[in-house]
């Protein structure tokens, strides 16, 4: 753990794109559909050059140099199927003949310049292409390369989840602030699944616990202790030994 850590280290969800300023510009394309997975994570990769979409057996980005290689699981994409290719400060959408044509903003084109916010259909995937836009750090972004939670389409993004992964292995106490449905125990399963610890994650809703019976559903209680207790059991905290004690809504 870091010496200059405090004692409490605290991430406020939504702080990132305040925190992102006077970072190097540039070009990103985002995975944000695929065909057949919906519901996969999206993915970012930052554009330093050409860029081919086509078919492959799994979904994977490579890189050959300058060059960006994504290769979609979609039946209705071609092997080589379209390009981007650098013209002046951005990219001009290239179809490379492929059978079942590429869209720009949901229309058909051969050949046509890339704007900031482009919608690229290819098959049945959909991308985005921004440019100018934070580029963060110098590194893709797809899914299974971070525990979900994790991974961000914002590049401004990334400094605030270094931070967590530097708390996440310590014994500190992390403070998740943000409003409700920010994705705070989303947050907090992925400091637990980088923490290494043995341990299960227990997420206690604190605002659904009645005042009478805080005390005893996190430490525990003996048989009798007050009515309906008829038996002894363990708290909360004690079935987190060795884990991650979540407890949401406390204030």
């Amino acid at each position: 753990m870091a010496e200059d850590l405090e004692a409490t280290a605290t991430l406020t969800k939504g702080a990132g794109e305040r925190e992102g300023e006077g970072e190097a510009r540039g070009a990103m394309l985002y995975v944000v559909l695929r065909a057949g997975r919906p519901s996969a994570g999206a993915s970012r990769h930052r554009l330093t050059g050409e860029a081919r979409l086509g078919r492959g057996s799994r979904f994977r980005a490579e890189r050959e140099g300058d060059r960006l290689s994504l290769k979609l699981a979609d039946a209705a994409v071609s092997s080589a199927h379209a390009a981007l290719v650098p013209s002046g400060a951005g990219h001009r959408l290239v179809d490379l003949g492929s059978k079942n044509g590429t869209e720009l903003d949901g229309a058909r084109v051969t050949e046509a310049p890339l704007h900031d916010g482009a919608l690229i259909g290819v098959g049945g995937s959909l991308l985005l292409y921004r440019n100018p836009t934070r580029l963060g750090e110098d590194r893709d972004s797809v899914e299974g390369a971070e525990p979900r939670g994790l991974l961000t389409l914002v590049p401004s993004l990334e400094a605030s989840w270094d931070k967590l992964r530097r708390v996440a292995a310590s014994t500190q106490t992390v403070v998740l602030g943000g409003e409700s449905g920010t994705g705070k125990e989303v947050t907090a399963r992925a400091i637990h699944a980088l923490s290494g610890r043995r341990g299960r994650l227990v997420a206690v809703n604190c605002g659904a616990l009645p005042d009478s019976l805080i005390e005893s559903q996190l430490f525990g209680h003996e048989r009798g202790a007050f009515s309906g207790a008829d038996e002894a059991r363990d708290g909360l905290v004690q079935a987190a030994d060795g884990g991650t004690l979540f407890l949401d809504e406390i204030g």
